[in-house]
């Protein structure tokens, strides 16, 4: 077999009839296509659309590098060329100087504004280039020299962005490839959106930090979700102080965009999503609901019109973003200023409609998201058609149909909005967020999407961008060119492009730390696995389950191995953020194992204190030191998220993103101070007290617990014994109710009832009596979905107090009436499970003192999603 890249010259001179001076012409052009087969992967992203790769690198001439700019004018590329010289020091250590004539080491510039400059392109056989739009280029990289050409200023700027990820992605000295790229974006629209309005709200600094990044992604629009956080003069009070971005730091953060090549565009929350604005005494009154402003209601929309006004001039696009989603309170009842003969489609549309009429005289187009237009179709009818359609889903899905199909059917122009999903999560879920941005945007752009609108959310208010950075940059390099390459391809290009890391360290990392996803006890990477009880209230005993935690403990020690070998060369300040992901995940295995070996040395001191006092208060002072130990870790941790959160935020907010973990520290201060003074009263000759008294009353169980549950309750009741009344009759009875979270029902009296999520900050237990006020003589109902791979019966084990029935599917399997404590898996007894999806509702009964249950299936690896479980054998 012929080594095409090593004979290709004999093979050429020896079969092509050309002249040799032919053949020396179209050498270059063979060696870019053959070559492109090795399938070297460039460090780029986006994925260029043509990528031929030559033989041999490229080396700067011996002398200083030259810059040959070829414009009408240079108005606007200042910064183009400031970058390419800036990342050409890094590389060469040589900064190219601009020069007027003559043959320079790099020559750039708009063939259509420079005669010589086009006479060269035609000569190297790269223009005209017909394919490459207002945004394309085409970098062409020789032995001596480079050469980049566009249409557009913007064009020239996304190739040097190319370049400088190529100069990153090549660190030894002199190794870029000879090449050719053409290369242009598949959608118009590359939006991301960043959620700053859910606790933390970054410095006008790091905004402008990720406006740079964003555009070496050759991201053309950025948003950022607004509820709150913006100064306005017309409506001044309800931003806060220190947490919110005013006018003129918004115009100088567009004027940078500009100078990027971003659109920046405005936007602030029109409906449902208000509840921070509507807690300001001042704007109470505009309020259907908590939530919600009162919709059409001229007060509601005039104060809408009057923030959207003073922000508009701020902007530098010609879009502005109303979001408008999530308004499910417009079926909870009128405002009493409108008929009840109005559709939930018309209500919500004549809300809409002044906003858009506003904004249409001030020339901006509408964004609006299209949940509730698919929701009630009847709003697509009514609203404008050049209202540009935001439809929205994060989940990890195979098609995007049900949001695509119904804006495209109404005739909108729409964009996919996939997510970087930080919600609630001590880091995103990369693996779901991976599958939903290439599923979403490759359907989408099949079906004429203009572009897509990356959402990073931050809900639980806990978050850091920095962390976020893998799924901004997949999400760019799909917008650019849509595509289903393997995620390794990707990593590779990422880690090389972004960092100048060639070991694969940081996606290596990214995904080791991911598995955690997929782990019982870490919940999803759900940060309320960060608040679970560790250490019981005085009086109280708790069980710790540490099944699992060993794989946590392998996983972060994998993690920081992969995070210490990589070696970048640029955004370094990202790893600090991933060390403090890894810290947490280790202090939530730690802390368990120092508390329950504390709790071990505890008791067995307790047990010794008479026969072996000497060694009793060996095992005190050891006890000691895994509590002061636990507590150490958990202090670091407030101490880097202190130091993480100002780099890249304003003070706003930080309290409450500590107060969480100052409460555990001081828990953990409480413990330290029993202890030591039960170990003072040792020495004093008393006895020791049980563990209960020094909060040490610690167990370990093995297992996973159901811990996620839809409550709903208290219902009163007449008796502790025998089975009691169906209270859900309202919605289909015990028999038939299928709950869903914050759906409403009436009880036999009148009341109103909803069902609440509860995640139990008890690893083994749900205490009811912590979750609802009225607490004595009553019952509540907890129901979950499970998903069985087949139909089977499982063995269940519960405990309660005081009694609990069970049905599953409609069907009574299990009946405990008794009055008595809770100890987990007292009972056990069989549950019949269908193949597919199971629905679970328990009732528990209360007459006095503790109320709670606990449930759990000890034969079987669950993983849940929320309330929904799902049998993995």
């Amino acid at each position: 077999m012929i080594d095409l890249r090593t004979n290709l010259w004999m093979v050429l001179k020896e079969k092509c009839p050309l002249r040799r001076t032919k053949i020396l012409w179209y050498l270059p052009l063979l060696l870019f296509t053959v070559t492109n087969l090795t399938g070297q992967v460039l460090p780029v992203i986006p994925q260029p659309q043509v990528a031929e790769v030559g033989k041999g690198n490229f080396k700067p001439a011996q002398g200083p590098a030259t810059l040959r700019l070829a414009a009408g004018d240079t108005i606007g590329l200042m910064l183009t060329v400031s970058q390419l010289q800036q990342a050409f020091a890094l590389k060469f250590r040589t900064t190219p100087g601009l020069i007027k004539q003559g043959q320079p080491t790099v020559w750039m510039g708009l063939p259509e504004e420079d005669q010589d400059f086009r006479t060269h392109c035609k000569g190297l056989k790269i223009w005209p280039e017909d394919r490459l739009g207002e945004e394309g280029y085409v970098l062409l990289i020789q032995a001596k020299q480079i050469v980049l050409a566009a249409k557009s200023k913007t064009g020239l700027f996304y190739g040097v962005q190319t370049l400088k990820q190529l100069l990153r992605g090549y660190p030894a000295e002199n190794t870029v490839p000879q090449l050719k790229i053409v290369d242009w974006p598949s959608l118009k629209y590359r939006a991301v959106m960043d959620d700053i309005s859910r606790g933390p709200v970054p410095t006008l600094a790091f905004l402008k930090s990720q406006v740079r990044r964003f555009s070496e992604l050759k991201i053309n629009m950025m948003n950022y979700y607004i509820e709150h956080v913006v100064s306005t003069q017309s409506h001044g009070g309800f931003a806060p102080a220190d947490g919110s971005v005013s006018i003129r730091e918004w115009k100088e953060l567009a004027d940078y965009a500009t100078a990027h090549h971003i659109e920046l565009v405005g936007s602030f929350q029109s409906l449902g999503h208000f509840s921070k604005i509507l807690s300001h005494p001042r704007y109470r009154e505009l309020g259907q609901t908590h939530r919600m402003l009162i919709p059409g209601d001229p007060e509601s929309t005039n104060f809408i019109k009057d923030v959207i006004k003073e922000m508009l001039p701020a902007f530098n696009s010609g879009f502005f973003n109303v979001f408008g989603d999530e308004a499910w309170d417009l079926v909870r009842g009128r405002s009493g200023k409108l008929p009840d003969s109005i559709s939930i489609g018309r209500l919500y549309a004549n809300h809409m409609l002044p906003i858009y009429k506003a904004l249409k005289q001030q020339g901006k187009r509408m964004m609006l998201t299209a949940d509730m237009p698919i929701q009630y179709p009847e709003i697509f009818e009514i609203m404008p058609k050049d209202v540009m359609m935001l439809t929205w889903d994060y989940g990890a899905r195979e098609s995007f149909a049900d949001w695509i199909d119904p804006v495209k059917k109404a005739g909108f122009e729409f964009l996919v909005c996939p997510g970087v999903l930080n919600s609630n999560r001590l880091m995103p879920d990369f693996d779901m967020a991976v599958a939903n941005i290439r599923n979403f945007v490759n359907e989408g752009k099949d079906k004429g999407a203009a572009g897509v609108f990356n959402t990073v959310w931050d809900d639980g208010g806990r978050h850091f961008f920095s962390r976020d950075w893998y799924g901004v940059a997949y999400g760019a390099d799909q917008s650019w060119n849509p595509n289903r390459l393997p995620t390794a391809q990707f990593d590779k290009r990422f880690d090389r492009a972004v960092y100048g890391d060639e070991s694969g360290g940081i996606s290596g990392m990214i995904h080791e730390l991911n598995k955690m996803s997929n782990l019982a006890p870490t919940q999803e990477m759900n940060n309320n696995i960060l608040w679970n009880t560790l250490i019981p209230a005085r009086g109280d005993r708790i069980n710790l389950n540490t099944a699992d935690w060993e794989e946590v403990l392998n996983l972060t020690q994998k993690s920081e191995s992969l995070l210490e070998q990589a070696k970048t060369t640029s955004y370094t300040e990202d790893l600090p953020f991933w060390h403090f992901t890894i810290d947490q995940y280790e202090y939530l295995a730690n802390s368990r194992m120092h508390l329950l070996k504390a709790a071990e040395q505890y008791r067995e001191s307790v047990l010794l204190q008479k026969s072996n006092p000497a060694y009793s208060r060996e095992l005190l002072v050891d006890a000691l030191n895994e509590v002061i130990t636990a507590k150490t870790d958990l202090v670091g941790l407030v101490q880097s998220l202190e130091i993480l959160w100002l780099r890249e935020n304003r003070s706003y907010w930080l309290d409450h993103a500590k107060s969480k973990y100052t409460e555990k520290v001081d828990h953990f201060t409480e413990l330290q101070s029993l202890v030591l003074a039960a170990i003072e009263d040792f020495d004093k000759g008393l006895f020791l007290p049980p563990p209960t008294e020094v909060r040490l009353a610690i167990s370990e169980v093995k297992g996973q617990y159901f811990q996620y549950w839809l409550l709903a309750g208290s219902f009163t009741i007449n008796k502790p014994e025998g089975r009691k009344p169906d209270f859900l009759t309202a919605i289909g009875g015990e028999q038939k109710a299928r709950p869903a979270p914050g759906v409403s029902f009436k009880g036999k009296n009148g009341e109103v009832y909803s069902w609440m999520k509860y995640n139990s900050p008890r690893s083994t237990e749900i205490n009811l009596k912590q979750v609802f006020e009225k607490n004595t003589e009553v019952l509540a109902y907890a129901y979950c979905t499970i998903e069985s791979p087949k139909e089977q019966e499982v063995s269940v084990t519960v405990g309660s107090n005081d009694g609990i029935e069970v049905i599953c599917n409609g069907n009574s399997v299990f009946q405990k009436f008794a009055k008595r404590s809770l100890i987990p898996d007292e009972d056990e007894f069989m549950l019949p499970l269908k193949a597919g999806k199971n629905h679970v509702l328990l009732k528990i009964d209360q007459w006095q003192a503790g109320w709670g249950f606990s449930f759990r299936l000890p034969d079987h690896l669950v993983r849940n999603h929320k309330h929904k479980y799902k049998l993995l054998e």
